[in-house]
């Protein structure tokens, strides 16, 4: 099967026809195999399929992305900024995140700026879509020991800890990383409107603990 059979296996076919689609396109032995559009058609594939493709694929996905950083990451930045509220944002903060913890190198083609000013934006998007959705944004501006924290950055992460309040389980990690954000940079002040909604939770809920 040629590559644009391949392709048209990716845009169109099932689970079944997909992963094997993707494992020929992405697998690729040197960098100027990679094709960026190949890359985005994995992505909008798993995303058209749902779960039981992204549980199927996208291990395998984040594996041959972070092979070629170089080619990968210009591709995976703009889409965590183009609709940040995505499964296919999601997806890419995701790659992004397992690329910088796990792959040597990989700050050497990442555009911090962009990457930092696109995690913002999509933590402003699902800061009121339950901390589920928002955990991997907080988790990726984490690992990239950030450097500083606008008062605009700061009141997205503010924004996102009194919406908590509303939420009956949120992921207490994602609590203690916007915590954290905002005492290491110099906004640890913005937490005693987060206290002062606490006191109203109940005594168990998470926001009580920070």
């Amino acid at each position: 099967m040629n590559k644009e059979q391949l392709r048209a296996e990716l845009q169109s076919g099932d689970v079944g026809q997909a992963v094997p689609a993707m494992s020929q396109l992405l697998d690729a032995r040197q960098e100027e195999d990679l094709n960026p559009d190949d890359i985005i058609l994995a992505l909008e594939t798993m995303t058209r399929l749902g779960q039981e493709a992204r549980v199927q694929m996208f291990q395998s996905f984040m594996l041959y992305a972070a092979r070629y950083p170089r080619v990968s990451l210009p591709v995976l930045l703009p889409l965590i900024d183009k609709s940040p509220l995505s499964e296919t944002s999601r997806l890419c903060i995701a790659t992004v995140l397992e690329m910088i913890r796990y792959v040597p190198g990989t700050e050497t083609y990442l555009d911090r700026s962009v990457l930092v000013a696109g995690l913002f934006r999509a933590l402003a998007a699902t800061a009121d879509q339950g901390t589920d959705r928002a955990s991997v944004v907080l988790n990726a501006l984490q690992a990239l020991s950030l450097d500083s924290v606008a008062p605009e950055e700061a009141e997205q992460l503010v924004r996102f800890l009194l919406a908590a309040a509303e939420e009956a389980h949120p992921i207490l990690t994602s609590l203690f990383i916007a915590k954290e954000l905002l005492q290491a940079h110099g906004h640890g002040h913005r937490l005693a409107a987060i206290k002062e909604r606490a006191l109203l939770l109940p005594a168990e809920h998470p926001l009580r603990k920070l």
